[in-house]
């Protein structure tokens, strides 16, 4: 494990007990330098800080579209992040404010 935090569910009401692979859904807007930056612990991490919460792993693809892809702990998630234009991968830190997790039905 690398983390815990809340999330939405996106789909009906879970069944208690049950076991589910999700997908997780990051869904913020990020500026390099305001809301992601450059980690230098290559780790990967979910946890909740004051009013955000803290993702780190891997910036494995941006375009100048603002498309880009992280590799948090094997989970691959697309966001969008505005200006950065340096080397990949690297690793990153966000800081988001909404998490939502959608069932993959695996």
């Amino acid at each position: 494990t690398f983390g815990a935090a809340t999330a939405t569910w996106k789909a009906p009401l879970p069944i208690i007990g049950e076991e589910y692979d999700v997908e997780l859904d990051i869904d913020d807007d990020f500026v390099w330098g305001e809301n992601a930056s450059y980690e230098c612990n290559e780790h990967h991490l979910l946890k909740i800080e004051k009013n955000w919460f803290s993702i780190s792993g891997i910036l494995i693809s941006s375009s100048i579209d603002g498309t880009a892809v992280i590799n948090v702990a094997g989970s691959i998630v697309i966001i969008f992040l505005d200006g950065y234009i340096g080397a990949i991968p690297i690793h990153v830190t966000l800081k988001a404010t909404e998490l939502s997790i959608t069932p993959t039905g695996v």
